[in-house]
């Protein structure tokens, strides 16, 4: 069985509930292995799936399906925009 990542960027406010609302409704999934969302100034869905049962796009437009604004990103964006974040945050004072 081949095994891909893939990685959701959303935008907006999400709180703890939604959170696991979403996870659950995505583990749900037929072809999906596993699922976590990274939440911080941007939310990070990553979710390993099976190709030969559900599509990138498929996991994206369950995302969007509830209202959240999303966008696919490449896995290894993330360590770009972990960076990004780290550049903008306040320093100690």
């Amino acid at each position: 069985m081949d095994i891909v990542d893939v990685a959701v960027q959303i935008t907006g406010e999400m709180d703890d509930g939604q959170s696991r609302e979403l996870e659950e409704s995505i583990r749900r999934t037929e072809g999906v292995i596993s699922v976590h969302i990274h939440r911080g100034p941007q939310h990070v869905l990553l979710a390993e799936v099976n190709p030969q049962r559900v599509a990138s796009g498929d996991i994206l437009r369950l995302v969007r399906e509830r209202g959240l604004q999303a966008e696919l990103t490449v896995p290894g964006r993330l360590k770009e925009m972990d960076r990004q974040s780290a550049a903008s945050a306040p320093g100690p004072s």
